[in-house]
């Protein structure tokens, strides 16, 4: 959860960002547009990984829930 917040934060931060370096430096802004797709990119993985299956561990002995 505090590495979502970490992510949701910088991606808050480049789409505030990218209006005003758009207008004093467009090629800049090519940067900031990529910033804004690798966060967004970010929390979308993290959205998808299912912790709650992860944090109760496997259901028989291993690491790949096969029993040892």
């Amino acid at each position: 959860e505090a590495r979502r917040s970490e992510v949701a934060a910088s991606l808050a931060y480049f789409r505030e960002l990218l209006p005003g370096i758009e207008v004093s430096d467009p090629a800049p802004a090519h940067v900031v547009r990529f910033g804004i797709a690798f966060e967004e990119s970010v929390l979308a993985w993290l959205d998808a990984i299912p912790w709650q299956h992860l944090a109760a561990g496997p259901q028989a002995g291993g690491p790949d829930g096969q029993a040892r």
